[in-house]
């Protein structure tokens, strides 16, 4: 019943056109099964757009033999349908695996062959080893490791995955049988933590039929392996406090021991480890309670670029878990999900102590990431490994010293200034004119580097108003936090914010002088671009419904549906722009057709070739809409 997970892998065909499509993996966990939904486009690069969450426990449903029972089934038969569809509705090509809770079960094969059959979904059993590997490349979507030595961590509910790796080898992988929902039964379960709902749950999982019984029998306590009697009482506190500091030392004891009885410590003590990583829910909520416990605002710190905490911040939440009910609930946990996360502390902390660690950095991309990656790995023919790297540097430097509203800006520009680069890109391909084609031969990674300046072409307010172009360029040149991304690309890129508004590049300017001519020729036209799309944007009463270009004798032709604006007032059929001909008010199917650029590069130097930008300007500009607006009346 396993399966090679690249073969399904390749199930996920990335269509070869130039647009993205929208991709989900379903990783089966121990403790729960969760969904991750990205737009992946053909260069491999993918944002995640939405996430899903099912709470299984698969973990804890298993029976006294080792086999996953009717209950389990139908909580995964319930999940994996609702995970479906939602994926239909989205119409997203989906991959699901499996791993430790069902990849230890006796009845695995049979347990899958149900659930297939019932479902029509095909499941791949991850060995531990492959498992580890996905979770290592997922960690590469999210944080600039990939030439770095880098240990990966990932606990989940019946394993904990380890991962060494370096340029997106595995150099060592492993799977300890350590999973935090398996430690928390075996030694920190509670008789109080457990609901009685629950335990009516986890009887009809196992097919006992009389739930007046629940709490009387021991054989159901010795089925469902909980080590302490189940009652009907209210919630207490966590237990004594003497007596749960016995059970966090046996728990210690027995973790060191699965651990110094692998051959990891040896391997890590011969390799120069430089970074550790985290991943997992557990980590996560580890880390989100460490800053809750330092009053920290914790959204902020979702999206800064550093995730972490070191030894002796997880020494201090595992005291206060031991504190007490009062003490968890402050960390922000249940008094159940209490005592999982102790087992996944002290479970880390003898990690850290074992390996010698001392800092760990968490990575919100894990498993279900690393499997989007390696699908999109063996179906895109240009894949890029560090592509979600640059565009993750990018947009938490942007997130970083843009605002809200300038934010959003910078997102509406970037989806315009893509419109009219992909047009003008159609229009140089279908070029006649070798001159042309040679000149404007542009590419995926030129719109790269044009949405970048887009997206930072406003970071310069932080410092000041007054010449933030300026301020832009240098931080985005001298800027440390733009992974992936070599000096000319940052030096390309901040020209490119440099020259968004006041004067234009020339060629032979001494800022663009490093460059090639033909490179300099391509920074004016992208330059170009990024004027419209901004000046479009600024246009409030404009509704755009669409971008087209189209080439004409005289270079090329930008047109945009428009609302009717000469019927709102807005537009003054006497003013000069149509006089000029700039503006075909006849035509009202369209707002705007204004030429785009010269074809003829020797005219940059004049820079004839911003005819559109500079119309832009004055469509956008205050004083232009203020006088359409109330247009001056004729003296008689």
């Amino acid at each position: 019943m396993a399966k090679n997970f690249t073969n399904t892998a390749s199930a996920m065909i990335l269509s070869s056109e130039n647009h993205p499509k929208l991709l989900a993996s379903v990783d089966m966990g121990s403790n729960s099964f969760k969904m991750v939904l990205v737009r992946a486009e053909p260069s491999g690069r993918f944002l995640r757009i939405d996430r899903h969450k099912e709470p299984v426990s698969l973990g804890r449903y298993r029976l006294c033999d080792g086999s996953l029972g009717p209950g389990p089934e139908a909580k995964t038969i319930e999940a994996l349908n609702n995970f479906m569809g939602l994926a239909k509705n989205y119409s997203a090509q989906v991959s699901v695996v499996a791993t430790a809770a069902i990849r230890e079960a006796i009845n695995r094969e049979a347990f899958l062959r149900n659930v297939e059959e019932k479902t029509g979904v095909r499941i791949s059993l991850l060995s531990g080893e492959e498992e580890a590997r996905l979770i290592y490349l997922g960690v590469l979507q999210f944080l600039p490791l990939y030439k770095q030595t880098i240990l990966t961590v990932d606990i989940g509910g019946g394993s904990t995955e380890f991962v060494v790796g370096c340029q997106g080898k595995v150099l060592f992988a492993t799977s300890l049988k350590l999973g935090h929902i398996d430690l928390t039964e075996t030694f920190i379960k509670n008789e109080n933590s457990i609901e009685p709902s629950e335990k009516v749950e986890i009887a009809n999982s196992i097919g006992l039929r009389e739930k007046d019984e629940i709490g009387k029998s021991i054989g159901l306590r010795e089925t469902v392996g909980l080590g302490n009697s189940i009652g009907l009482r209210e919630k207490k506190e966590i237990g004594n406090l003497s007596g749960l500091r016995d059970k966090v030392k046996n728990l210690r004891q027995q973790v060191r021991l699965v651990l110094q009885g692998s051959p990891l410590v040896k391997f890590v003590e011969n390799s120069k480890i430089e970074r550790v990583v985290g991943t997992s829910g557990t980590i996560k909520a580890i880390a989100k309670a460490i800053y809750r416990s330092h009053a920290c605002n914790f959204p902020l710190f979702e999206e800064s670029e550093q995730w972490g905490f070191g030894k002796r911040e997880l020494g201090s939440i595992i005291e206060k878990l031991c504190s007490g009910q009062e003490d968890a609930l402050a960390l922000g946990f249940s008094l159940k999900r209490s005592e999982s996360i102790l087992a996944g502390s002290v479970l880390l902390l003898e990690i850290f102590e074992v390996l010698g660690i001392h800092e760990m950095e968490v990575s919100p991309y894990a498993l279900g990431e690393g499997v989007i990656a390696e699908s999109l790995a063996s179906t895109c023919l240009n894949y890029d490994v560090n592509a979600n790297i640059r565009w993750h540097s990018v947009m938490r430097l942007a997130y970083r010293f843009n605002g809200k509203k300038r934010m959003r800006t910078a997102i509406i520009c970037s989806g315009l200034a893509k419109e009219i680069f992909e047009g003008l890109k159609t229009c140089y391909e279908m070029s006649d004119t070798y001159q042309t084609r040679s000149v404007y031969c542009f590419d995926g990674k030129d719109y790269e580097y044009l949405e970048a300046a887009i997206l930072l072409h406003g970071i310069g307010h932080f410092i000041g108003k007054k010449g933030y172009h300026k301020h832009s360029y240098r931080l985005i040149k001298n800027s440390k936090h733009l992974y992936g991304y070599n000096s000319e690309e940052r030096e390309m890129i901040a020209l490119l914010a440099r020259y968004h508004r006041k004067k234009y590049p020339r060629y032979g300017q001494s800022l663009l002088e490093p460059f090639p001519r033909e490179v300099q020729l391509k920074i004016g036209v992208l330059c170009a671009i990024i004027r419209i799309s901004l000046a479009l944007q600024r246009c409030q009463f404009l509704v755009i419904r669409g971008i087209e270009i189209s080439k004409s004798h005289e270079g090329y032709q930008l047109a945009s549906d428009y609302d009717n604006l000469f019927a709102k007032g807005l537009l003054c059929p006497s003013n000069n722009l149509f006089a000029k001909g700039l503006l075909y008010p006849s035509n009202l199917s369209m707002l705007l057709k204004v030429i785009a650029m010269n074809v003829n590069p020797n005219a940059m130097d004049d820079g004839w070739y911003m005819q559109a930008a500079i119309l832009m300007h004055m469509l956008t500009s205050s004083d232009w809409v203020r006088k359409t607006r109330n247009p001056p009346r004729s003296s008689k």
